[in-house]
């Protein structure tokens, strides 16, 4: 084990994590709908992606989207350059379990009970 250290500042329990190569950071999704980017050598702070309205669940990272999965049902797409919202995906009915995404086909794979959706969003 390299570290047992938290970033400063995390208070809510982390459910999900995913690695950011193009910029060096670890997204931290939270039981509080909270995404949290933080450096991964420094642990400096560097922005929070706020729009869940409940725990991130799951995330995976394609280039410079990501997407999160919710206890609240949605899928959010992210630019992490800029870091913004790009758009929701709705229609899972309930908590998005897991994300997985095919890569030459542009699809995004969810999962949610008893449910697999495919997302074209490339298109």
């Amino acid at each position: 084990m390299l570290s047992t250290n938290y970033p400063e500042g995390v208070e809510n329990e982390i459910f999900s994590l995913v690695y950011n190569p193009q910029n060096n950071t670890i997204l931290c999704g939270s039981n509080n709908g909270l995404i949290n980017a933080w450096k991964i050598h420094t642990w400096e702070y560097v922005c929070c992606f706020s729009g869940h309205k409940a725990a991130v669940v799951t995330m995976v990272l394609d280039g410079k989207i990501l997407f999160s999965g919710s206890e609240d049902t949605t899928i959010k797409v992210w630019e992490t350059v800029k870091n913004y919202l790009m758009f929701s995906l709705e229609g899972n009915g309930a908590t998005v379990r897991s994300l997985i995404i095919l890569r030459p086909e542009g699809y995004l794979l969810s999962c949610s009970e008893k449910k697999i959706r495919v997302w074209d969003y490339k298109n």
